[in-house]
This record gives C-alpha cells, structure tokens and sequence, in this order.
C-alpha cells in the first residue's frame, strides 16, 4: 500500500499528494509556467521597445522588476507563449522580441504590478 496513494477502500485518494487538498498549486499543470505572486514594490515596471545594438530589430524590454531570478525565468516564458515570440533574460532583464507592450502590459496588470509604457 503507497504511504499516501490508497486508502482503507482501495481507490486513490483524492487531491494533491503534497498538502491533500483537491485542487491546489502546489503541482502546476504539465508545461504551464508558475509564477509566484509580485512583490509590494512602490516604482512601477517599465516597458519599453528597444533597437540598439540588434541589427534594427525590436524587443520589448520589461524593466523594474523586483523578483527572484527564477520568477523571471517564470514570467518571461509566460510572455513568449502570450505574445508567441522569442526572448530571453538578458542581465535579469526580460527581453521579448517584438512590439508587445500591449499584451505584456495587460498581463502585468492582472499580476497585480503597476505598469509605465515608454
């Protein structure tokens, strides 16, 4: 008998095998990114396009952000599946390839962060 799979009837107990609740995030779905709650951080986060030094091509740069690096890994994957684009953490900055500041800045929001679109 697993130690918290079966109980006395046979079938599997229902809900999570970590904390035993029946719906819960300590087990993301498969593939779905997890994002842990912001921070209180008193400056907003900043967006902005930028073409520097990138042969021309646009990212869309997500400054500001006020959280543990893998929380950025976390929130940057989120972004490229939003927008389906490329990016990457450059410095502990996301980059987005693209114009995006539309619907990264709407998604920021419901985080709960307070966005200034540059």
């Amino acid at each position: 008998m697993n130690s918290f799979s079966e109980p006395s009837g046979g079938s599997p107990a229902p809900g999570c095998p970590r904390c035993g609740k029946i719906s819960c995030a300590c087990l993301p779905e498969r593939g779905a990114a997890v994002v842990p709650p912001p921070l209180r951080q008193k400056e907003p986060v900043t967006l902005r396009l930028d073409r520097n030094g990138r042969k021309g091509k646009t990212v869309t740069l997500v400054e500001g952000l006020k959280m543990h690096p893998e929380g950025k890994v976390a929130l940057l994957k989120k972004f490229q599946k939003l927008c389906g684009a490329g990016g990457a953490l450059k410095a502990g900055t996301p980059e987005i390839q693209g114009d995006h500041r539309g619907r990264i800045r709407t998604e920021l929001e419901v985080l709960g962060f307070r966005v200034r679109v540059i």
